[in-house]
């Protein structure tokens, strides 16, 4: 470890107690963003079912990042609320 930015009285690093500078200050208010993985879990269902429901819904709140999708668990939370009970019927 770099003794320079050791804090000997309390064996932390000065780096780590430090504030937030620049673009990180502007995003440390908000919400972080989580993984498919977490969301799925969130709404107890499969990784498989979150996709579809991703891909066939013009108004699910996902992300897309890259390649990979992302989410803010409060906007998954508000838009559960809103489409609760909201069933489709499948053509037969």
């Amino acid at each position: 470890m770099d003794r320079r930015n050791y804090n000997e009285d309390d064996g932390t690093s000065v780096l780590a107690s430090a504030e937030p500078v620049g673009a990180a200050a502007a995003f440390s208010g908000r919400e972080a963003f989580v993984d498919l993985k977490t969301v799925a879990l969130f709404l107890a269902v499969s990784i498989r079912t979150l996709h579809r429901l991703i891909v066939s819904s013009d108004c699910f709140p996902a992300h897309r990042i890259g390649r990979v999708w992302r989410f803010r668990l409060s906007e998954v939370d508000r838009w559960m609320q809103h489409n609760t009970g909201r069933t489709r019927r499948r053509k037969r």
